[in-house]
């Protein structure tokens, strides 16, 4: 019925009333912190999403929830992690939970462990487009523009690959067994998407590549420079040439 609503104003009212029918369904729950979530109610989200995983903690989707919520609220950075964290105990096999976590812990300054998130995501995960144009974005953040074209030459390979197979992926959810309900998908939280368009990629790899052909034409200018003329070097005489009296010109 809450999908039928006209308006997410009905849609929150008809999940509030299902909750307040059954206060104990952690997929109520969860469904009306995502309504409360689409009406930009973050404080009322983040209650409906805590109580599901209170309800349900053995629930993957749920931390997950949680931990956009709480990464969307500000100031929650060090929870989203957490809530990232304890997802991907609870479903390994799914690669989008790193990904969730990745961006918490860049967002939280910690990106050395956020590549380290990515690249420990497995055979499987690294197989995955999305995780390497991820990969390549925070590589290319970094300035480590060679380490980043490299990871876009992947992606833009393994999206062709999809692309031949025709098989688009779509990542698996784990949810509870108990009432036997799979989430719709408006009712997953989260901002990592499904790649399906190399565009942004071939961008950031043109990007990349421009970035260091630069840095290439610099060094071979500077090889290229006499060893007189640097400035170092004119620094260098400017300096030796201190205490000199410089006799003044005759008139």
């Amino acid at each position: 019925a809450s999908l039928r609503a006209d308006s997410p104003a009905q849609q929150t009212q008809t999940l509030w009333r299902a909750t307040s029918l059954d206060p104990r369904h952690p997929a109520y729950r969860a469904a009306l912190g995502a309504a409360w979530h689409g009406e930009r109610r973050l404080d009322r989200a983040l209650r409906e999403c805590a109580l599901a995983v209170d309800l349900s903690p053995h629930d993957a989707v749920y931390w997950n929830n949680l931990g956009w919520v709480s990464y969307w609220k500000g100031g929650l950075l060090a929870r989203a992690t957490r809530c990232f964290e304890r997802a991907i105990e609870l479903d390994p096999g799914n690669p989008f939970y790193r990904i969730s976590l990745a961006r918490a812990q860049h967002g939280y300054g910690r990106t050395a462990a956020a590549e380290r998130t990515l690249r420990n995501a497995g055979r499987t995960g690294l197989a995955l487009p999305e995780v390497r144009w991820e990969l390549a974005k925070l590589l290319a953040e970094a300035g480590r523009y060679r380490e980043a074209a490299a990871e876009c030459e992947t992606c833009l390979r393994l999206l062709r690959e999809r692309e031949t197979a025709l098989d688009l992926w779509v990542p698996p959810y784990q949810v509870g067994t108990r009432y036997r309900r799979l989430p719709r998908q408006n009712e997953v939280l989260t901002e990592v998407a499904v790649l399906r368009k190399a565009g942004p990629v071939r961008s950031l790899l043109a990007r990349c590549r421009d970035e260091l052909r630069a840095e290439e034409d610099l060094a071979v200018a500077r090889d290229a420079q006499p060893p007189g003329d640097s400035p170092r070097a004119r620094g260098s005489t400017a300096g030796g040439n201190r205490g000199i009296v410089v006799p003044p010109s005759r008139r």
